[in-house]
Parts: structure tokens; sequence; C-alpha cells
């Protein structure tokens, strides 16, 4: 491996000089298995608490993205009663979510 390395990248050469034992590769596998089954045995993660609070934020989300494009056809057909820096237009795009 010595004879390989470019001109001055003798440095990364030690990085490479070192045996290892292939039982070692056993262990990255066997940890994840192990922290995976003691989250999932002693319920740490509290997966119901994130859908409970996780789905209506995800549900309000899709329903603004999908009010904007509406909003932004009233602003061209109406003009200057549906402008961005109208405090109602403002208000109906932001409490639009509990209309429906």
């Amino acid at each position: 491996m010595p004879g390989q390395v470019p001109a001055g990248w003798h440095w990364l050469a030690g990085l490479f000089s070192f045996n290892f034992p292939p039982y070692l590769l056993l262990l990255t596998v066997l940890f994840p298995l192990i922290m995976g089954y003691s989250i999932l045995r002693y319920h740490l993660v509290r997966t119901d608490l994130l859908f409970r609070q996780g789905v209506p934020y995800a549900i309000l989300t899709i329903r603004f993205w999908a009010a904007t494009p509406c909003w932004s056809r009233l602003t061209l057909i109406f003009g200057q009663a549906f402008q961005v820096t109208n405090p109602f237009f403002i208000g109906v795009l932001v409490f639009s979510w509990r209309w429906g």
C-alpha cells in the first residue's frame, strides 16, 4: 500500500497499516439490532404520540399548500382587493384550515 500512495499523501498510508480482525464487523451489525430491539421492547420511541401530533400538522400543511394557489388565482382575478399586503387576506389564508 505505501507504494500506491500519491506524492504528498504519505500520511494516508498510516491509516491502512493496521490489521483489522473481521469479527469486529459482527459488532457493527449486532449493536443496531440490540438497540432497535430494546427501543421496541420498552416503547422508548412513543410512536403513538408522534402520530397523534404529527398527522394533524401534516394535514394542515397539505391544506395550506393546496389553498395557496387558490388565493393566488383570486389575486389575479380580483386585483387590488386580494393583495398580499391586505390584512384580511393574510388572516383568511392563515385561518383557512379551520373552515374545512
